[in-house]
């Protein structure tokens, strides 16, 4: 029965995702090494399902979108999603575009170029919440290898932190090649600590 939950439970990920839950689910592998995992399987995501389609009519949407026009971009946004069959990059681009419109004031005060940066580094943390964190965080508790969804969500928490920079590298690799062609994660950063170790680190620092 507990193989059988197990194998229900990794169904859920890709191949390239679900190495990085094995890791983390094993729990010997350093905090670094799951992040690392995470980019590069990013990266593969991303040259596999051949980038974020369309990325440059979501860029045009949202740097000519006003509070005026926001159900019009909505729109716009939702049909771009048709007619890319629902591509799933591109339905993230779309939920993630969605957000930051509804969050962002008039007038922004980013330059074009940093907002621009900014949408695709949230949009390629977005795809890791999908492909990733949204599937293990169930079976991570479940399973004992983290005690409390609180415990759970202040992993997340390091591990975005962690891949942020890379993150942001990726992006802009996005914005030059939104197809992805030769997308490579950043170099391998050396490992410190074991998940175990940097938890009760937090812990005790609380």
């Amino acid at each position: 029965a507990e193989m059988a939950e197990r194998d229900r439970f990794e169904k859920r990920f890709g191949a390239g995702w679900l190495g990085a839950f094995r890791w983390s689910r094993d729990g010997t592998a350093p905090i670094e090494e799951i992040a690392n995992r995470l980019v590069k399987t990013l990266a593969e995501d991303l040259r596999t399902q051949s980038g974020v389609p369309r990325l440059g009519d979501f860029l045009t949407i949202m740097e000519n979108s006003s509070p005026a026009s926001l159900l019009n971009c909505f729109d716009a946004l939702d049909r771009i999603v048709r007619a890319e069959n629902g591509h799933r990059h591109v339905t993230i681009a779309a939920d993630v575009a969605k957000t930051l419109l509804a969050q962002l004031p008039p007038h922004p005060s980013l330059p074009t170029t940093d907002f621009s940066s900014l949408f695709v580094e949230r949009v390629c943390g977005a795809i890791i919440e999908n492909r990733f964190f949204g599937k293990a965080e169930v079976p991570l508790v479940v399973e004992g290898k983290l005690s409390s969804y609180n415990e759970f969500r202040q992993w997340q928490g390091r591990l975005e932190q962690l891949m942020q920079p890379d993150l942001k590298r990726i992006a802009d690799r996005l914005l030059l090649h939104p197809d992805a062609d030769g997308l490579r994660a950043p170099p391998h950063r050396v490992q410190k600590k074991t998940t175990s170790e940097l938890l009760k680190e937090n812990l005790l620092a609380d």
